[in-house]
């Protein structure tokens, strides 16, 4: 379930936008008080509380698009330690999503939003669910087995904020 948080008066720290379907998305992270706020098209879709102690976080969820598909997304927290800020990463359909804003740095260079799905696939049948897990752990595995360290975008910002 979600709802429109517009009214919540969130910690924004940072916002990503893509293209789906010829229609813009676009995903914020709220961080405040211990706790991970994500929003999508200004829907709260996910709330996840973490410890002191805690280094990275993953937080799973669907972009619902306006012809009812769902896109798979994945946003990653990570703590650098050695930078004291916290450092987000999030990809749709296994494919990367560079920040757009973030709190500390505010807009993030001017860059062509990118585009996670073409129109045009809009015509082709939606996988069946037992299709879309196996391409969703074909594409787990794959990033598991990478060896080179992931390259995250956009800004990172100080532990609580």
């Amino acid at each position: 379930p979600s709802f429109d948080a517009s009214h919540l008066g969130l910690n924004v720290v940072m916002r990503f936008r893509f293209m789906a379907y010829d229609q813009e998305h676009e995903v914020e992270v709220a961080h405040s008080d211990y706790v991970w706020e994500i929003l999508c098209d200004g829907q709260l879709l996910e709330r996840l509380s973490h410890g002191f102690q805690t280094s990275s976080a993953e937080a799973a969820f669907s972009v619902v698009c306006a012809d009812g598909r769902r896109l798979k997304a994945v946003l990653r927290m990570s703590w650098r330690g050695a930078q004291l800020r916290w450092h987000y990463g999030l990809h749709v359909e296994g494919l990367q999503v560079p920040a757009c804003w973030s709190k500390g740095a505010g807009q993030i260079s001017a860059q062509e939003i990118p585009v996670i799905v073409e129109q045009m696939r809009a015509e082709v049948p939606a996988l069946d669910e037992a299709a879309t897990q196996e391409a969703h752990r074909a594409s787990t595995s794959a990033e598991e087995s990478e060896t080179q360290v992931p390259r995250w975008t956009g800004s990172e910002l100080p532990r609580g904020v």
